[in-house]
């Protein structure tokens, strides 16, 4: 087993601090912590805690306290300190989890920084002179110490690659004897291996979350454009393994009508979201440099993909809003495999644009695909009327099949008629997909305002 650092009450133990400066020094090379004693005297006259963080040293003194031949400070500050100091004051605590808050004194007295630094067992056998308060980070965690009567403390590191990222607190109540050597060697043979899937847990968070901004980036605010009220939604998957490529897009196109644009690429995964950025910005560029009727847009990223050699495939439905007299608007739209759109008129009624879809982009791998297999399609819609086009995950969600979420799909809309496009996306998300899904989702509702 690692080797232990053992010590006695960390505060108002006299001896320890009548060692003086030698002794502290030595103190690295003992293994055990030891706080400079021109810092303590400094302590004890303003009635604080000794800081042992970085800013509290003189430039060029080595961090007090036993280092080893690991470097187990660097350690402890490249890994973020792993949120085990105490809590902030003045503000409220609540729980975290271990990684979200990070500890910026490791090299502080205490034997959660003491181990978070040595990446050794810290054992205080009494804790008399502790206040829980310095132990623990949550009132929820003091409440259960005082609750446990809680009389010694082992602090086992959580190490992986060699880097301590966090620590495993083993509380004793008074109606237990500190632990023995071989019980701190079996809780040290336990962390060890509680570190390599914990540390999993917090790579596997953070990645999602980097998936997630970055998706999010690609998510512009839509524009405003006359005459039009436009909403938008994006709800990521709950897990990293479903993390997709759905999408959305409103811009402005040189010939005055305004471009609506929803794709899903095809598969979970950070391959399909990297997909996604590209196709996202090859339909925009294509239908931006040559507006033109959308199955024609829709033709041309076909070609750009496979010059591109884009190995991945899309449902994407193109859309053009082009204005007209009396304030009504001419929607054209193009499906690639995509889910049909929704049309909410301005009294109520509802029309499902389920007209012929054509093959998902990326299908025209050896060119076979002329322009004339894709289709336009048109309506006209008038002031009140409202367009939504939506990604499957919205109508595929714990269901036997797309047809029977898209009648439940209708149902809601019969139901919300009336609503704001922004309104309208929100009660739908909260109808049709509760909480967080096994896919993403992405939503576009734009409404003809005159």
């Amino acid at each position: 087993m690692a080797p232990v650092v053992p010590t006695g009450p960390a505060r108002g133990d006299r001896a320890q601090r009548q060692r003086g400066p030698a002794a502290a020094r030595r103190g690295g090379r003992s293994g055990q912590a030891a706080v400079p004693r021109r810092r303590e005297r400094d302590a004890e006259q303003h009635g604080r805690r000794p800081r042992g963080g970085p800013a509290a040293r003189r430039p060029g003194r080595p961090p007090a306290g036993g280092l080893g031949a690991g470097g187990g400070a660097r350690r402890a500050r490249a890994s973020g300190r792993a949120g085990l100091g105490p809590p902030r004051r003045g503000r409220a605590a609540r729980p975290r989890r271990v990684h979200e808050r990070p500890h910026a004194e490791p090299d502080g007295e205490l034997p959660l920084a003491r181990a978070l630094r040595s990446g050794v067992p810290v054992h205080v056998p009494d804790l008399t002179a502790i206040p829980l308060t310095d132990l623990l980070s949550t009132e929820e965690a003091q409440e259960a110490g005082v609750r446990l009567d809680t009389r010694s403390v082992t602090v086992v590191p959580l190490l992986t690659h060699g880097r301590t990222f966090g620590a495993l607190a083993l509380l004793n109540t008074g109606e237990r004897p500190p632990l023995t050597e071989p019980e701190i060697a079996e809780a040290t043979e336990v962390a060890r291996r509680a570190a390599v899937p914990l540390d999993n847990a917090r790579l596997h968070d953070k990645q999602s979350k980097l998936v997630e901004t970055f998706q999010r980036s690609l998510l512009a605010e839509p524009p405003r454009v006359d005459g039009l009220e436009i909403a938008v939604r994006y709800r990521p998957a709950s897990s990293f393994q479903q993390v997709g490529g759905d999408w959305y897009d409103v811009f402005g196109l040189p010939d005055g009508a305004t471009s609506l644009v929803i794709g899903d690429v095809v598969g979970h995964s950070v391959e399909a979201a990297a997909a996604m950025s590209q196709i996202h910005g090859i339909v925009r560029t294509v239908a931006c440099e040559q507006p033109s009727r959308p199955c024609e847009s829709l033709a041309r990223v076909d070609r750009v993909l496979t010059q591109l050699d884009v190995d991945a495939l899309a449902s994407v439905l193109l859309a053009r809003l082009e204005p007209e007299v009396a304030g009504t608007r001419t929607l054209c739209w193009s499906s690639a495999g995509h889910p049909p759109p929704v049309l909410l008129r301005h009294d109520g009624t509802l029309r499902v644009l389920d007209a012929p879809s054509d093959l998902l982009l990326g299908t025209d791998l050896i060119g076979a695909l002329s322009p004339g297999r894709r289709e336009t399609h048109e309506t006209v819609l008038d002031p009140g009327d409202t367009v939504l086009l939506y990604t499957d995950g919205l109508v595929e969600i714990g269901r036997m099949d797309i047809g029977q979420g898209i009648r439940e799909l209708t149902a809601a809309l019969d139901e919300l008629h009336g609503q704001s496009p922004d309104e309208l996306c929100t009660r739908l998300l909260q109808r049709l997909a509760p909480g967080r899904t096994d896919d993403d989702i992405a939503l576009l509702a734009v409404r003809v305002t005159g």
